[in-house]
């Protein structure tokens, strides 16, 4: 399953997280994400994994568009695919 993140963007009051990622990671594909402390590698994955709401952009994960979805289909997302 294809996973893709388009001009995604995440903010904890005015402190801006993430802002405007994009990301294409194929089936089958191993990725390393790094960076330093409070770079935002655990609210990316949070936003990922449907743990976590984004204020703007897109997730897709094979067929599955997160910013349509609730938290109960995100959950069972999670639970089969991730």
């Amino acid at each position: 399953m294809e996973l893709s993140i388009q001009k995604l963007s995440k903010s904890y009051d005015s402190l801006k997280i993430i802002q405007e990622a994009d990301l294409v990671v194929s089936s089958g594909s191993l990725v390393a994400i790094t960076g330093e402390s409070g770079a935002g590698k655990s609210t990316l994955f949070h936003l990922l994994s449907g743990l976590d709401d984004f204020e703007s952009g897109e997730i897709q994960l094979g067929e599955y568009q997160f910013q349509k979805l609730n938290h109960l289909q995100k959950a069972k997302i999670r639970g089969a695919h991730i």
